[in-house]
């Protein structure tokens, strides 16, 4: 019987090492980022993508984190496929951020939606949540880096600030566009584009 309890204290222990160590790994290649990004050294592999297929993969991945919160997570676009001249691994590292950030801060059996559209030569993708929403005053702040609103995740989860930056540096750097719609109480509709293949 105590060996038993040791070792649930040993694999608790291990687990919350782990955890620790991988929001320290996070925090570290997020500041190597944001590093490089501000010593003007963004490569991009850019490469024709189809988009759907891309953020299908990645709404997948991040479902398993909504479910932990009861939140369901859907995806709607016009059409398929839609290809674009990105680099997928950072667009997906945008993608993690923004679905991630609103299952973070949604309550929980609501819902987020990504949702997918074409206006003129651009791609359009914005992730809207039912959470807490961003104060009116905050919202030209939270694209700076170590900058975050006074809203707290619904679960408990850590925040540094540097999340937003990075996005906003990827996107810029695809020659797109973010911004974000807010209401306190209401949820946030996060919109990027990036360029549609021609």
């Amino acid at each position: 019987m105590i060996e038993e309890q040791a070792s649930d204290k040993l694999k608790e222990y291990a687990s919350t090492i782990n955890l620790a160590s991988g929001k320290m790994l996070q925090l570290l290649n997020d500041l190597l980022d944001i590093s490089k990004i501000e010593a003007g050294k963004l490569d991009l592999k850019l490469t024709e993508t189809d988009f759907i297929n891309l953020v299908e993969q990645n709404v997948k991945i991040n479902r398993y984190l909504a479910l932990n919160k009861e939140i369901q997570l859907f995806v709607d676009y016009e059409e398929a496929p839609l290809l674009a001249l990105i680099d997928g691994e950072k667009i997906e590292q945008v993608l993690n951020n923004l679905i991630g950030n609103a299952i973070k801060y949604s309550p929980r059996n609501s819902i987020v939606r990504v949702k997918i559209f074409t206006k003129d030569d651009q791609l359009v993708t914005q992730v809207i949540d039912q959470g807490q929403g961003i104060r009116a005053h905050e919202i030209n702040e939270i694209f700076q880096p170590f900058k975050k609103s006074s809203s707290a995740p619904t679960g408990g989860e850590s925040s540094h600030g540097l999340g937003l930056a990075i996005v906003k540096k990827i996107i810029e750097g695809h020659q797109g566009t973010i911004g974000v719609e807010s209401e306190t109480g209401k949820g946030s509709i996060f919109t990027f584009t990036v360029p549609l293949k021609s």
